[in-house]
C-alpha cells in the first residue's frame, strides 16, 4: 500500500458475507500513518458494532486473507445448497432422517474453521451442483 500512495491514509476493509446479518468478520489493514489516527479508531469500532468480529491482519497477509476467508463463507453456503439438493434428490422426506441430515450437515459447517486444509484443495474445478450420489 505504501508503495502506490505513500503520503495517504489508507485503510483496507474485507467483509465476508455474514456481515450482511451483523455475524461476519472483517479484515481491516491500514498504512502505518493511518493507524494513528483519530478516524481510525472511529472505523475499526463501528465496524465492529456493525459487522461482528474484526481482525487486523498485516498488509503483506492481507491479500492472502481475502482470497480465502472473504470468500469461505459463500463456498460454504454451495456446498449446504449442494448436500440439500442431494437430499431431496434421494428423496429424504422422513421428518427425523431430514433433521438428522441437516444436523449432520451443520456440524460438519461448524467444523470448518477448526480444519487445516492445503491451500492445493482450493485449486481445482469441481461443479457442486452436479455431485454425483
Amino acid at each position: 500500500m505504501a508503495c502506490g500512495y505513500p503520503e495517504d491514509k489508507v485503510v483496507r476493509i474485507m467483509p465476508n458475507t455474514p456481515t450482511e446479518v451483523g455475524k461476519g468478520s472483517t479484515a481491516i489493514t491500514a498504512a502505518s500513518s493511518a493507524r494513528s489516527t483519530e478516524a481510525y479508531t472511529q472505523v475499526y469500532q463501528w465496524l465492529s458494532q456493525a459487522t461482528g468480529l474484526v481482525t487486523e491482519i498485516p498488509e503483506k497477509d492481507f491479500s492472502k486473507f481475502t482470497a480465502s476467508y472473504g470468500c469461505s463463507p459463500a463456498y460454504n453456503y454451495l456446498i449446504f445448497e449442494a448436500l440439500n439438493a442431494i437430499k431431496f434428490k434421494i428423496h429424504v422426506t422422513d421428518p427425523l432422517r431430514t433433521r438428522s441430515l441437516n444436523h449432520a450437515v451443520w456440524l460438519s459447517l461448524m467444523r470448518l474453521p477448526l480444519m487445516q486444509f492445503p491451500i492445493s484443495l482450493m485449486q481445482f474445478p469441481i461443479s457442486l451442483m452436479q455431485f454425483p450420489i
